[in-house]
Protein backbone atom coordinates (compact mmCIF):
# COMPACT_ATOMS: atom_id res chain seq x y z
CA UNK A 1 0.00 0.00 0.00
CA UNK A 2 1.64 3.23 -1.27
CA UNK A 3 1.77 6.23 1.18
CA UNK A 4 -0.40 8.35 -1.27
CA UNK A 5 -3.19 6.14 -0.81
CA UNK A 6 -3.25 5.70 2.72
CA UNK A 7 -3.20 9.79 3.36
CA UNK A 8 -6.00 10.07 0.56
CA UNK A 9 -8.34 8.44 3.50
CA UNK A 10 -7.25 10.97 5.86
CA UNK A 11 -8.06 13.85 3.10
CA UNK A 12 -11.61 12.49 2.88
CA UNK A 13 -11.92 12.26 6.27
CA UNK A 14 -10.90 15.69 6.55
CA UNK A 15 -13.59 16.88 4.27
CA UNK A 16 -16.57 15.28 6.36
CA UNK A 17 -15.34 16.35 9.67
CA UNK A 18 -15.08 19.74 8.72
CA UNK A 19 -19.02 19.23 8.48
CA UNK A 20 -19.99 17.12 10.53
CA UNK A 21 -18.19 18.47 13.87
CA UNK A 22 -20.61 20.14 16.21
CA UNK A 23 -20.86 23.80 15.68
CA UNK A 24 -19.75 25.21 19.04
CA UNK A 25 -16.62 22.67 19.09
CA UNK A 26 -15.19 24.18 15.79
CA UNK A 27 -16.31 27.32 15.35
CA UNK A 28 -14.53 28.67 18.54
CA UNK A 29 -11.21 27.33 17.61
CA UNK A 30 -10.83 28.65 13.78
CA UNK A 31 -9.37 32.27 13.28
CA UNK A 32 -12.42 33.57 12.12
CA UNK A 33 -15.56 32.61 13.92
CA UNK A 34 -18.14 31.47 12.46
CA UNK A 35 -20.66 34.38 12.12
CA UNK A 36 -24.28 34.82 10.77
CA UNK A 37 -22.60 35.39 7.17
CA UNK A 38 -21.67 31.42 7.48
CA UNK A 39 -25.24 30.70 8.14
CA UNK A 40 -25.23 28.05 5.17
CA UNK A 41 -22.66 26.28 7.11
CA UNK A 42 -24.24 26.79 10.48
CA UNK A 43 -27.36 25.25 8.64
CA UNK A 44 -25.51 22.15 7.62
CA UNK A 45 -23.58 21.23 10.35
CA UNK A 46 -27.24 21.09 12.02
CA UNK A 47 -28.36 18.81 9.38
CA UNK A 48 -26.10 16.38 9.31
CA UNK A 49 -26.14 16.09 13.01
CA UNK A 50 -29.89 15.57 13.00
CA UNK A 51 -29.30 12.65 10.29
CA UNK A 52 -26.99 11.06 12.27
CA UNK A 53 -26.66 7.96 11.98
CA UNK A 54 -26.49 7.86 7.99
CA UNK A 55 -25.21 5.45 5.41
CA UNK A 56 -24.64 7.07 1.82
CA UNK A 57 -23.27 6.26 -1.05
CA UNK A 58 -19.97 8.07 -2.67
CA UNK A 59 -17.91 8.42 -5.86
CA UNK A 60 -14.27 9.42 -6.42
CA UNK A 61 -12.93 10.98 -9.28
CA UNK A 62 -9.09 12.39 -9.84
CA UNK A 63 -8.03 14.35 -12.40
CA UNK A 64 -5.01 15.58 -13.79
CA UNK A 65 -5.32 18.62 -15.62
CA UNK A 66 -9.09 17.10 -17.47
CA UNK A 67 -7.88 14.20 -18.11
CA UNK A 68 -9.79 11.65 -15.30
CA UNK A 69 -6.98 8.82 -13.95
CA UNK A 70 -9.00 7.00 -11.65
CA UNK A 71 -12.55 6.35 -10.72
CA UNK A 72 -13.61 4.66 -7.00
CA UNK A 73 -16.85 4.12 -5.57
CA UNK A 74 -17.98 2.64 -2.10
CA UNK A 75 -20.02 3.84 0.90
CA UNK A 76 -19.89 5.30 3.64
CA UNK A 77 -21.41 4.83 7.60
CA UNK A 78 -21.42 8.05 9.67
CA UNK A 79 -22.50 7.07 12.88
CA UNK A 80 -20.81 10.20 15.34
CA UNK A 81 -17.65 12.17 14.94
CA UNK A 82 -15.65 9.36 16.69
CA UNK A 83 -17.14 6.61 14.90
CA UNK A 84 -17.36 6.48 10.73
CA UNK A 85 -16.68 3.45 8.31
CA UNK A 86 -15.59 4.67 4.96
CA UNK A 87 -15.96 1.57 2.44
CA UNK A 88 -14.12 1.18 -0.86
CA UNK A 89 -15.91 -1.00 -3.28
CA UNK A 90 -14.81 -0.51 -6.21
CA UNK A 91 -12.22 -1.38 -8.11
CA UNK A 92 -10.45 -2.22 -4.90
CA UNK A 93 -11.96 -3.01 -1.42
CA UNK A 94 -10.40 -0.74 0.83
CA UNK A 95 -11.94 0.23 4.55
CA UNK A 96 -10.88 3.11 6.66
CA UNK A 97 -12.91 2.86 10.62
CA UNK A 98 -12.66 5.72 13.18
CA UNK A 99 -13.34 4.36 16.48
CA UNK A 100 -13.43 6.86 19.57
CA UNK A 101 -9.53 7.58 19.33
CA UNK A 102 -8.63 4.79 17.19
CA UNK A 103 -8.46 4.17 13.33
CA UNK A 104 -7.91 0.88 11.11
CA UNK A 105 -6.86 1.47 7.22
CA UNK A 106 -7.01 -2.24 5.38
CA UNK A 107 -6.17 -2.46 2.18
CA UNK A 108 -7.23 -6.12 0.80
CA UNK A 109 -4.97 -6.25 -2.10
CA UNK A 110 -2.00 -5.51 -0.85
CA UNK A 111 -3.21 -7.78 2.42
CA UNK A 112 -1.98 -4.68 4.98
CA UNK A 113 -3.72 -3.32 7.96
CA UNK A 114 -2.41 -0.29 9.18
CA UNK A 115 -3.86 0.75 12.34
CA UNK A 116 -3.14 3.71 15.16
CA UNK A 117 -4.30 6.17 17.64
CA UNK A 118 -5.73 9.48 16.03
CA UNK A 119 -5.36 11.77 19.25
CA UNK A 120 -1.06 11.01 18.92
CA UNK A 121 -1.52 12.52 15.40
CA UNK A 122 -4.23 15.16 15.78
CA UNK A 123 -1.87 17.94 14.69
CA UNK A 124 -0.66 15.85 11.28
CA UNK A 125 -4.04 14.41 10.23
CA UNK A 126 -7.50 15.10 10.02
CA UNK A 127 -8.28 16.81 13.63
CA UNK A 128 -5.76 19.52 12.45
CA UNK A 129 -8.54 21.05 11.02
CA UNK A 130 -10.61 21.01 14.07
CA UNK A 131 -8.66 22.26 16.37
CA UNK A 132 -6.22 24.43 15.10
CA UNK A 133 -7.02 28.09 15.63
CA UNK A 134 -5.31 29.28 12.12
CA UNK A 135 -5.79 26.31 9.84
CA UNK A 136 -9.27 27.94 7.88
CA UNK A 137 -7.62 31.02 6.66
CA UNK A 138 -11.27 31.84 5.38
CA UNK A 139 -14.52 30.22 5.05
CA UNK A 140 -16.81 31.87 2.41
CA UNK A 141 -20.53 31.22 2.56
CA UNK A 142 -22.27 31.33 -1.19
CA UNK A 143 -25.88 31.00 -0.06
CA UNK A 144 -27.44 31.78 -3.53
CA UNK A 145 -25.30 28.43 -5.24
CA UNK A 146 -25.07 26.69 -1.90
CA UNK A 147 -21.71 26.62 -1.72
CA UNK A 148 -19.22 26.25 1.27
CA UNK A 149 -15.55 27.28 0.01
CA UNK A 150 -12.99 26.46 2.63
CA UNK A 151 -9.35 27.96 2.07
CA UNK A 152 -5.66 27.51 3.81
CA UNK A 153 -3.05 28.99 1.48
CA UNK A 154 -0.02 27.98 3.40
CA UNK A 155 -1.55 24.51 4.26
CA UNK A 156 -2.89 23.87 0.38
CA UNK A 157 -6.16 23.20 1.50
CA UNK A 158 -9.31 24.62 -0.82
CA UNK A 159 -12.01 22.67 -0.72
CA UNK A 160 -15.65 23.22 -2.42
CA UNK A 161 -18.98 21.73 -0.68
CA UNK A 162 -21.96 21.63 -2.60
CA UNK A 163 -25.16 21.49 -0.99
CA UNK A 164 -28.06 19.79 -2.35
CA UNK A 165 -31.67 20.19 -1.73
CA UNK A 166 -31.94 18.70 1.46
CA UNK A 167 -29.02 20.86 3.07
CA UNK A 168 -26.20 18.25 2.54
CA UNK A 169 -23.03 17.77 1.05
CA UNK A 170 -23.77 16.55 -2.57
CA UNK A 171 -20.43 17.49 -3.64
CA UNK A 172 -16.99 18.07 -2.74
CA UNK A 173 -14.23 19.54 -5.04
CA UNK A 174 -10.81 19.49 -3.61
CA UNK A 175 -8.29 21.24 -5.55
CA UNK A 176 -4.62 20.82 -5.47
CA UNK A 177 -3.24 17.69 -4.01
CA UNK A 178 -0.04 16.95 -5.68
CA UNK A 179 -1.60 18.81 -8.41
CA UNK A 180 -4.12 16.88 -9.08
CA UNK A 181 -7.87 17.72 -8.60
CA UNK A 182 -10.06 15.18 -6.72
CA UNK A 183 -14.01 15.10 -6.68
CA UNK A 184 -16.65 13.29 -4.64
CA UNK A 185 -20.48 12.75 -4.96
CA UNK A 186 -22.20 11.97 -2.03
CA UNK A 187 -26.22 10.23 -2.67
CA UNK A 188 -28.44 8.10 -1.70
CA UNK A 189 -28.38 9.60 2.14
CA UNK A 190 -30.30 7.19 4.70
CA UNK A 191 -30.95 9.39 7.79
CA UNK A 192 -31.42 7.52 11.14
CA UNK A 193 -29.43 4.36 9.70
CA UNK A 194 -30.10 0.98 12.08
CA UNK A 195 -26.78 -0.43 11.94
CA UNK A 196 -25.41 -3.72 13.66
CA UNK A 197 -22.95 -3.48 16.58
CA UNK A 198 -20.56 -5.54 15.01
CA UNK A 199 -19.99 -3.18 11.84
CA UNK A 200 -17.12 -2.01 13.19
CA UNK A 201 -15.33 -5.67 13.15
CA UNK A 202 -13.21 -6.12 10.57
CA UNK A 203 -12.76 -9.98 9.38
CA UNK A 204 -9.21 -10.06 8.39
CA UNK A 205 -7.27 -13.02 7.20
CA UNK A 206 -5.12 -14.79 9.65
CA UNK A 207 -1.65 -13.94 7.35
CA UNK A 208 -2.56 -10.02 7.61
CA UNK A 209 0.68 -8.01 7.54
CA UNK A 210 -0.07 -5.58 10.76
CA UNK A 211 1.34 -1.98 10.62
CA UNK A 212 1.00 -0.80 13.69
CA UNK A 213 2.11 2.84 13.83
CA UNK A 214 2.14 3.53 17.42
CA UNK A 215 5.01 1.41 17.27
CA UNK A 216 6.60 3.36 14.51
Amino acid sequence: MSRKTFLRFFLLLLIFNINFVGIQSVSAQLSTPISAKNSLLLQVRKNLKNASPFYLNFKQQVFDDSDMITEESGNILFVDINRIKWVYNDPEYKVFLINKNKYEFYDKESNQLTKGRIKENRQKWIWQILFSNSIADEIVCNEEKKIISIINKKEDIDFKVYIDKNGLPQKVLQQQVAGLKYIYFFENYKVKYKYKKNVFDLNLPKDIDIVDMERN
